[in-house]
């Protein structure tokens, strides 16, 4: 029994398999809505493609905008390169001129080293006032220097006053007065 009642459900199910056979008829419905959704995905498709190429052509602009900016980014640290090195030329320069000023002013260390610290407009006017100082000041005998003894200058009583002995050592400079007086 149990033998006849498994081969009746598998005779049944076969016939349920061909019976699902599709009909002709129902086809004729299907087919134009099918057509309609598959035209309808290539509009998308096509749609779609046609975003991807516009992202496309706009990131290619992008990239072009910048190359662009990378050249002026390029430029622009070219010249800080060149301002840079100017700079350095320059400040070796004002190095320089202040060692310069520094030491037309001083000969003294400790002068020197608080003087390095001033800018140049201060060293520059230090060394005005030190030259104003210098020519408001004349030396009295300018053909004497610093620090030598001065004698009186020669002159007729002075050498009246002298011994023979006297005149005998100073003859020189006795003649010299007379040869500058005539």
């Amino acid at each position: 029994m149990s033998e006849e009642k498994k081969s009746a459900s598998t005779q049944d199910s076969q016939e349920t398999v061909a019976k699902n056979d599709q009909n002709p008829s129902s086809d004729n419905g299907l087919l134009p809505e099918l057509m309609k959704y598959k035209s309808q995905r290539n509009e998308l498709r096509d749609e779609i493609a046609s975003y991807k190429a516009k992202e496309e052509e706009r990131r290619t602009k992008k990239l072009e905008q910048d190359g662009k900016l990378q050249e002026v980014i390029a430029e622009f640290k070219a010249q800080k390169q060149k301002d840079n090195e100017e700079l350095s030329v320059l400040r070796e320069l004002k190095n320089s001129v202040k060692m310069d000023l520094v030491d037309s002013l001083t000969s003294d260390e400790k002068k020197r080293e608080m003087l390095l610290t001033k800018d140049l407009e201060t060293l520059k006017f230090l060394k005005e006032e030190k030259k104003s100082l210098i020519s408001n000041n004349p030396i009295a005998n300018p053909g004497e220097t610093l620090g030598a003894v001065r004698s009186k200058p020669l002159t007729e009583s002075v050498i009246n006053k002298m011994s023979a002995e006297e005149k005998r050592d100073n003859w020189s400079e006795i003649t010299d007065f007379f040869k500058n007086k005539s």
